[in-house]
């Protein structure tokens, strides 16, 4: 959760520098942007969850039943995707990484 929201920040960061210059020359708007971010990410996040949660979900010992697996596999994917994206909306509000954190 807050591990996605962290490294989400710099990445973004260099995006959104790279999105403010497109702008500037009246390349795109912020649809297109969002549109490509949140499909790029999607992938991402259905696949690194799938992966945490095959090690984890089983060598906790959990219920070997395949529909609470995959409950459990959708709540997890759903707070990854919220923090990521979270992540994303904090850099889009904020001057750097270091105020979007919270450190400063």
């Amino acid at each position: 959760g807050v591990y996605s929201f962290n490294t989400t920040l710099p990445v973004f960061e260099a995006l959104r520098n790279m999105f403010y210059r497109h702008k500037h020359s009246r390349m795109y708007r912020q649809l297109p942007l969002v549109i490509a971010v949140t499909i790029v990410e999607l992938p991402f996040i259905l696949l690194s969850s799938m992966l945490f949660n095959i090690g984890f979900y089983f060598l906790v010992g959990f219920s070997l039943q395949a529909s609470k697996f995959f409950m459990y596999y959708l709540f997890f994917t759903l707070n990854m995707a919220v923090w990521n994206f979270l992540g994303q909306t904090f850099m889009s509000v904020f001057p750097d990484a270091a105020t979007a954190q919270g450190f400063e």
